[in-house]
């Protein structure tokens, strides 16, 4: 009885492990996506910026 008990805490263990296993990769998973979202974003953000600062000098030059 006593060996299965142990038996059973040690796969109670490998799955706890395992699950924060999968919870890192997923959190990394998503922490790039979002790096990776958040980087677009700034890019889009300042091309926009740069278009409107130009057509609105170019409209001054007009």
């Amino acid at each position: 009885m006593v060996v299965i008990q142990e038996t059973e805490d040690n796969s109670d263990n490998n799955n706890v492990m395992q699950t924060q296993i999968i919870t890192k990769v997923i959190w990394m998973h998503l922490s790039t996506s979002f790096k990776t979202c958040t980087v677009n974003l700034y890019l889009a953000c300042l091309w926009v910026v740069l278009i409107h600062t130009h057509e609105s000098r170019m409209v001054a030059c007009l």
